[in-house]
Parts: structure tokens; C-alpha cells; sequence
């Protein structure tokens, strides 16, 4: 009987599938980055006074003021604002755990490392 550590054959046969698979994962990893590189959310609170836009990272990147803003008080706006904004985060965490989970699935340790970080704690929270 053979020993199959020695059949330099089936080695090579297991190193190759073993490479196509990192080569698939390594692709997969980088789709789902650029993905998540132009990931932009918008929000708008209910009555229209505040409209955040975030990128990939959670940062504002635009933001605009309804006209109510005018008649109402600065604390409410300053609610407003940080709500809209929460709310921008949340959605963009969901947006972001959606790419990932249809380029990688949920299951791989990679899915889980990315989604991981637009979890709270995570980059995006």
C-alpha cells in the first residue's frame, strides 16, 4: 500500500486546488472592498429639516438644512442632526453587511471579519 503523504501527484493536485481557492478568496476580498469604498448613505429626518450624507467610513460628507431650521430651536436641530446621522450609520452598516454577505456569504471567516467592522465597536458604529 502506498502512502498517500508520498504521492507527490495527489500533493500537487491538493496545492493546486488549495491556491485556486486562496486566488478565489483573494478576489472575492477585493470586490467586496471596492464595494465597500463607495458605499454612500443618505438620510432624511421626517420633517425634512436635516438630510445627512455618510461615506464608506461613517463620515459626513454632505449635509443639508430644510427651511424649518429657521424658526425652530437650535437644540432640536442638534437632535435632529445626531439622530439623522445614527440613523445614516445604521443604514450604511446594513448596506455594508448586505455587499458582503452577497459577494462572500455570511459563513467565511473573511465575511465575518468585514461585516465585524460595521458593528458597534467596529469602524463604522
Amino acid at each position: 500500500m502506498e502512502n498517500p503523504l508520498l504521492d507527490t501527484e495527489a500533493a500537487r493536485q491538493r496545492l493546486m486546488r488549495w491556491k485556486e481557492n486562496a486566488d478565489k478568496r483573494a478576489e472575492q476580498t477585493q470586490e467586496v472592498a471596492a464595494r465597500l469604498q463607495e458605499l454612500r448613505v443618505t438620510v432624511r429626518d421626517e420633517n425634512a429639516t436635516v438630510e445627512i450624507t455618510v461615506d464608506a467610513s461613517g463620515a459626513v460628507v454632505d449635509v443639508q438644512f430644510g427651511y424649518r431650521i429657521q424658526r425652530q430651536d437650535p437644540e432640536y436641530t442638534r437632535r435632529t442632526f445626531l439622530e439623522v446621522h445614527a440613523e445614516a450609520k445604521r443604514q450604511l452598516a446594513e448596506a455594508a453587511r448586505e455587499a458582503v454577505a452577497e459577494v462572500l456569504g455570511t459563513d467565511s471567516q473573511t465575511a465575518q471579519a468585514m461585516q465585524g467592522a460595521f458593528r458597534p465597536g467596529g469602524s463604522v458604529s
